[in-house]
């Protein structure tokens, strides 16, 4: 169960070693790492991983060897910069894990294609190809173990990374799950089936309904995972050959058919597989993992070391180290995604590289408690600490990066809704970052009220802002406090468009209830894109005159997520009403006009029965202008 935030750390070390024996070693971390073989390090002072990029610099090795971790996870698709960065681990007495993406256009290098359960044909190889696995894959992590051998370099395995990223930049699955129905996974096994010849029917798209109708569904999907654990396991056995007890692992956890089997073809009795697991990810620390996570594992034919993820974004500083320490006890360590954010200035953080409440400092200054922490508890089993988790504090995204990302766009507004009283604002959900612009005056006062959500359970997160000029100077900024109304007045020193920069973070909500001034949305194309929370909600924007089509493409960021699109002409008739695709978690539209170009269209994002809306990235047409608003009298146009 989750820990309470009174609940000290007093668990006794799980496996506990001669008190003589981890005095040395802790004494003489260097000859330790020199002497290491395979995994007795995990076992020793357990796993204490950060997730760093090249760019970072091989320095950082040191500081945060200095700061009690012992390994650094970063990418192995650079040869030269990887060795850079094995040489300095060497020098720093740092162990490194490269990362072999498996994310790869197998359609350029001429592979066998993934094929979703829906029909869709993605550029990724499928699971089974026997190229993806030995090119992309084995041949790689050969590679980074045979570069381990040198004695001038640290490096103690290979980390695949199993998200699809070529898949899902247009749009599809980030993992295997609804795969694969391409020709040679169905045509195989219907053989082995003696119904070689049904195999001619159904098309791909319709392969997984009648699997089910005929009860095969289940035998399918064990099939492939046979084939995918015999690539896994040829695989170890080759990485094997080259050093015995090199560590293989992967990110994420297992919770599919393929992870699956990937997983017990990777690990074995002799050299464990090392989840870098992320059921710790969101949040939720030592309590998000089962106490009998070894036995569920070892009962799925799985053989491995559990290393629980966190990331930065979502633990505050004030109870990392008690986080950490009480994952690294409870499983075989810690990994945190990512060290990057210490190395960077507060106001460049953005998208999945932001801190969740606390300065780099405080957040290292807790790495450095907990780690030393652990130092105690493996020199004596009985160390009693006095760490202790303490109340959460509410979080706030720094709106550095969503300020200087603002690029003032030119537009006219040509609303005719009135100005200096309280605008009635329809629902729009606000989430990770928004832009309210604003056409005002020089003196000219603004006046929004706002709700700022409140959950009933979990985390809790406010919403930063700062109030920008037609230069970009601040003109206000703070914090709105959540579960609590919310009132933002500024005043123009100057003629010109201005924007309320809102940063609700990647969980927190906010929403306009009114304004006396006219705004519109800017809707950036940049990442992160523009963004709508669920339950959505409708836009109007201007469709320039003589455009005869514009295009709009609607992107679902959760795999259990689809949202309703409809969009309607000037005259209200519907154009297009249909839900993003449930696979491939977006709807990618072409619009034609038909002669209603230069008036006002509107999009509405709304639920899908049964399916989950937890918010919608949206992509506008560049041809239109790069505003929207929320009610028809309020119009921005390009000038």
């Amino acid at each position: 169960m989750p820990l309470q935030p009174s609940h000290r750390v007093s668990h006794t070390w799980p496996r506990p070693f001669p008190r003589a024996l981890l005095a040395t070693v802790l004494l003489a971390a260097g000859a330790a790492g020199a002497a290491d073989s395979g995994s007795d390090w995990i076992r020793r002072e357990k796993i204490r991983a950060g997730w760093i990029y090249a760019k970072d610099g091989v320095e950082r090795l040191a500081f945060f060897k200095n700061h009690g971790m012992n390994a650094l996870i970063t990418h192995a698709g650079n040869p030269e910069s990887f060795t850079l960065w094995a040489q300095a681990a060497r020098r720093a007495d740092m162990r490194l894990v490269g990362v072999v993406g498996a994310s790869f256009d197998g359609a350029a290098a001429g592979m066998r294609r993934c094929v979703f359960a829906n029909g869709y044909e993605s550029v990724v190889p499928c699971p089974q190809e026997e190229r993806y696995w030995r090119e992309v894959l084995t041949e790689t992590a050969c590679r980074v173990a045979r570069e381990s051998l040198e004695p001038d370099r640290l490096i103690a395995g290979v980390l695949i990374d199993w998200e699809l990223y070529a898949n899902s930049r247009l749009g599809g699955q980030i993992y295997f799950t609804d795969a694969c129905f391409c020709d040679h996974c169905w045509n195989s096994f219907l053989q082995d089936k003696g119904r070689a010849a049904e195999a001619a029917a159904p098309a791909p798209g319709e392969r997984l309904p009648w699997l089910k109708a005929q009860g095969l569904a289940e035998d399918y999907q064990a099939r492939l995972q046979e084939r995918v654990r015999d690539q896994a396991r040829a695989m170890r056995a080759a990485v094997s050959a080259v050093r015995p007890g090199f560590l293989l692992g992967f990110y994420p956890v297992p919770h599919n058919w393929h992870l699956r089997g990937v997983a017990q073809g990777l690990g074995n009795p002799d050299e464990p597989v090392v989840l870098w697991a992320t059921s710790t990810y969101g949040g939720g620390g030592p309590g998000a993992i089962a106490d009998t996570w070894k036995q569920d594992l070892l009962d799925q034919g799985i053989h491995a070391f559990y290393c629980g993820g966190m990331l930065l974004r979502q633990y505050s500083a004030a109870n990392l180290a008690a986080n950490l320490v009480e994952i690294a006890r409870k499983t075989d360590g810690y990994w945190l995604f990512t060290v990057h954010t210490l190395c960077i200035k507060e106001e460049d953080q953005r998208g999945d590289y932001h801190l969740c409440a606390g300065t780099p400092e405080e957040y290292l200054a807790a790495i450095r408690r907990g780690n030393a922490e652990l130092d105690a508890f493996a020199a004596d089993p009985a160390h009693a600490s006095s760490l202790a988790f303490v109340e959460e504090p509410v979080r706030y995204r720094h709106p550095g990066f969503d300020i200087g990302r603002l690029e003032l766009p030119d537009l006219a507004d040509r609303s005719t809704a009135g100005r200096g009283q309280a605008l009635a604002m329809p629902p729009l959900g606000i989430i990770a970052s928004s832009y309210l612009l604003m056409a005002m005056q020089d003196g000219e006062e603004a006046r929004l009220s706002l709700d700022v959500s409140r959950p009933k359970s979990g985390a809790v997160w406010g919403v930063s802002y700062a109030v920008l000029g037609p230069d970009k100077a601040i003109l206000s900024d703070g914090r709105m406090p959540p579960g609590e109304a919310f009132t933002l007045a500024f005043q123009a020193r100057q003629a010109g468009l201005h924007a309320v920069v809102l940063t609700p973070g990647y969980y927190g909500r906010c929403q306009v209830l009114t304004s006396t001034v006219p705004y519109a949305h800017w809707t950036w194309r940049s990442y992160p894109a523009f963004e709508v929370a669920g339950p959505g909600g409708t836009l109007y924007v201007h469709v320039p005159a003589g455009l005869t089509e514009f295009d709009l493409e609607v992107s679902c960021l959760s795999a259990t997520a689809q949202v309703q699109v409809t969009v309607r002409d000037p005259a209200g008739r519907a154009v297009v009403d249909q839900p993003t695709d449930a696979l491939v978690r977006k709807a990618a539209l072409t619009i034609p006009t038909a002669g209603q170009d230069g008036q006002l269209w509107s999009i509405r994002l709304g639920r899908v029965e049964g399916k989950s809306y937890r918010s919608a990235q949206v992509l506008f047409d560049p041809r239109l202008p790069p505003a929207v608003s929320t009610r028809p009298d309020v119009i921005f146009t390009r000038p």
